[in-house]
């Protein structure tokens, strides 16, 4: 069975007239009259867009309206089944659209949730270090029981920053990073030094150096 582009284009090449002459007389694009004649109407706004281009085209090519319109009806008619089955499917890609969203945003809810715990588990801990624990001490020079003949000696450690830090109950600033650094004048023979650190929570951590100048 014909159909109505099929009509047209036949007629048109009858004619010896070429698609954009067609196009130019009915003042419509030539991708409208090629998608007329490939009986593809999808490129028009409504079915009476399409109906008014296949009727000015008709005229066109000498044909009367009521010769080719019963036949865009038929197509129509035909269609109507595609076109729900269209609209189903698109209801069906919509849907999986949809529940993939819903599947995203739960995704980044649960990723937002372990990050908070993680973040909070990382709190509680550094809490529980710093406030329950004993203050971090670490004293890098000198070793224990060491021997030397220098008049003076330079102590160096670290700690947490926050805590407070004494040599010799004499207190000393701690750097941004808690390194600390001092220097100590030697008495011949047993020198000891005492180094404390003490947190918010007077919690301590005490480190004692024994230096021997001979």
């Amino acid at each position: 069975m014909k159909t109505v582009g099929e009509i047209l284009r036949l007629r048109r090449e009858q004619l010896k007239l070429q698609v954009k002459e067609v196009a130019s007389q009915i003042k419509a694009k030539e991708y409208q009259i090629q998608a007329i004649e490939n009986n593809n109407f999808s490129c028009f706004s409504s079915e009476v867009f399409a109906l008014g281009y296949i009727q000015d085209y008709a005229d066109i090519v000498g044909l009367k309206s009521e010769e080719v319109v019963p036949f865009f009806r038929r197509m129509e008619e035909r269609g109507g089944k595609k076109n729900e089955l269209i609209m189903k499917n698109q209801y069906s890609v919509n849907e999986k659209i949809g529940q993939a969203e819903k599947n995203i945003a739960k995704i980044v809810m649960v990723l937002g949730t372990l990050t908070i715990l993680i973040f909070f588990i990382f709190f509680l801990v550094s809490e529980y270090r710093k406030n329950i624990l004993k203050p971090m001490l670490v004293i890098v020079y000198p070793t224990e029981n060491i021997q030397t003949k220098s008049s003076s000696i330079k102590i160096q450690g670290k700690s947490d920053k926050e805590n407070k830090l004494f040599i010799n109950e004499e207190e000393l600033a701690l750097s941004e990073n808690g390194d600390f650094s001092r220097k100590m004048i030697l008495e011949r023979g047993i020198n000891k030094f005492v180094i404390k650190a003490i947190n918010r929570n007077q919690k301590e951590t005490v480190i004692e150096r024994i230096v021997l100048k001979k």
